[in-house]
């Protein structure tokens, strides 16, 4: 199997039709009917589009999951808001099920293979969380994920336990003064919320 070939395929699908959270029909119709046409026994419908394809080998073992988010992100474009997937969500989908191809084909022995597809991963509340509450990982003893990063922040080979970002507060407030006055307050502020961080 080409492995490069079969993740570029289904990038480029999934790329052409990005949907915002709970609203990955086309994408999660494609995941399951490619990870049912595999022999995985699949889920539909967990916390509204999410996917589960779960393959068992012959004898008992440890459950591992593998897990990829498959929604884009809303942008506005023009006034109109467009879902794009300018996360990578396409190509964590991708590479999970192309994960998921090479172990229906090679088969395991022992244990199981759960491949989970989540919804909602850019939503406050998010898929993960209701997949949860569904049930999803209960059985899982262990759980991978991957996140495609800038090439500054890990390059090509290379693995890292964590990235930081900066972050954002909301600040709320009423400044009363002298203009430069509430200059300087504004300005110490952002100085504390950047030591913070």
């Amino acid at each position: 199997m080409d492995i490069k070939a079969r993740v570029l395929e289904h990038y480029e699908y999934l790329h052409q039709v990005p949907e915002v959270g709970f609203q990955e029909v086309k994408t999660s119709a494609y995941l399951a009917e490619h990870l049912e046409a595999l022999g995985y026994e699949v889920r539909r419908g967990i916390a509204g589009t999410g996917v589960v394809g779960i393959l068992k080998g012959s004898m008992p073992g440890s459950v591992v999951g593998l897990r990829a988010d498959m929604d884009a992100l809303g942008h506005m474009v023009n006034g109109k808001e467009v879902a794009i997937h300018s996360c990578g969500h396409d190509a964590h989908s991708a590479m999970v099920l192309t994960v998921a191809e090479a172990l229906a084909k090679e088969g395991i022995s022992q244990g199981a293979v759960q491949i989970i597809f989540q919804p909602a991963e850019e939503l406050p509340v998010g898929g993960a969380g209701k997949m949860a509450t569904e049930g999803i990982g209960n059985d899982i003893d262990m759980l991978f994920g991957i996140h495609l990063r800038p090439g500054h922040e890990a390059k090509m080979g290379e693995l890292t336990p964590a990235l930081h970002h900066g972050g954002s507060n909301k600040i709320v407030a009423i400044l009363r003064g002298k203009p430069l006055m509430v200059q300087g307050l504004i300005w110490g502020l952002m100085r504390l919320m950047v030591r913070s961080q």
